[in-house]
């Protein structure tokens, strides 16, 4: 699980995640609205990893956000069809 948010107060759920030996959270704060974004670097330098792997990903946030990490991931390697998302039933492009 990656969770990304502008500060650290906002990670607000951090204490209520499971901790068990197959679960991974990755937990980043920061503002940047922009492709230097810590969040979105660690997708692109770990996507090709969920790609690999055929896993499903669901994204969550605004749709600036949640087209930011699409457009992240599929450059990453992973297929359209790996990604589910609200958003894109609300708010295509």
């Amino acid at each position: 699980m990656l969770a990304c948010a502008d500060t650290e107060a906002d990670l607000y759920f951090s204490d209520l995640l499971p901790v068990t030996p197959n679960f991974q959270a990755e937990l980043i704060a920061d503002s940047n609205r922009d492709s230097s974004n810590r969040g979105l670097k660690w997708l692109a330098d770990h996507g090709a990893l969920f790609a690999a792997d055929q896993v499903r990903v669901v994204i969550s946030g605004s749709p600036a956000f949640v087209y930011a990490v699409t457009d992240t991931l599929i450059a990453a390697g992973i297929k359209d069809t790996q990604l589910e998302a609200d958003v894109y039933a609300w708010a295509p492009r």
